[in-house]
């Protein structure tokens, strides 16, 4: 047997010592490794999908807002109360509404054109018509033709429940008042629910019209509660 000299040994050391510095894998390691790569790459396609479907959901509901506020929906959330919220009407001197009025009382639908103010109401409309208690729709039309004849129909879902017909000046209105524009409103039903309050202005020209506080022509339309024996 072959004695190794002074270098060589010394260089079996140095290589022994490097070897034991040098970083040892197992099959276990190497597999617990790629299991922990394929962890992170799930991990982080699966926080990138979630960022997506949470983007998708706010978008969905933004929308469903969206659709609620222009068709008025709205949920009944104290049936004792009267509910209403305007939908958004794409057609000139159109109005309408969603309503809710709680089902054990009864009702009138009132409706005036003439001596229109601020504030108040007339004991009843120059028209007016029963109302059951539940949820529908009521639209208001107003139009005016070049004859100055003038016709105001209200519609309860598809079936006509008022209509004034009159003669009058052309006016435009100055001031209006829509009932559940910007929300739904909650009132008391024993309080009277003024739908629509549009007030013209005084004619000051031919084609003009300023603002006045005097009563004048204009659409009132309100509902009240309907006492006993009414």
């Amino acid at each position: 047997m072959r004695t190794l000299s002074a270098g060589e040994n010394v260089t079996v050391e140095n290589e022994a010592a490097v070897r034991r510095w040098l970083p040892r894998f197992s099959l276990l390691t190497l597999v617990l490794l790629t299991l922990l790569a394929g962890l992170s790459v799930l991990l982080y396609t699966a926080r990138r999908e979630h960022v997506k479907a949470l983007a998708v959901a706010e978008a969905y509901r933004a929308e469903n807002r969206e659709l609620r506020d222009r068709f008025g929906i709205f949920d009944v959330t104290d049936a004792s109360k009267t509910h209403v919220r305007a939908i958004r009407e794409p057609a000139a001197n159109t109005w309408s509404w969603n309503v809710y009025l709680p089902t054990e009382r009864k009702y009138w639908l009132h409706l005036s054109h003439a001596d229109i103010g601020f504030a108040g109401l007339p004991e009843k409309g120059q028209t007016h018509g029963w109302l059951d208690g539940g949820h529908f729709r009521v639209t208001a039309t107003y139009q005016q033709g070049d004859d100055s004849k003038t016709r105001i129909v209200i519609m309860r879902d598809d079936q006509k429940s008022l209509q004034l017909d009159f003669s009058a000046d052309k006016w435009m209105a100055s001031s209006t008042h829509c009932a559940g524009q910007s929300r739904t409103e909650l009132t008391d039903p024993a309080e009277p629910l003024v739908l629509l309050r549009l007030k013209s202005g005084e004619k000051s020209g031919p084609q003009s019209w300023s603002s006045t506080t005097k009563p004048t022509p204009g659409i009132l339309l309100w509902v009240s509660e309907r006492k006993d024996g009414e």
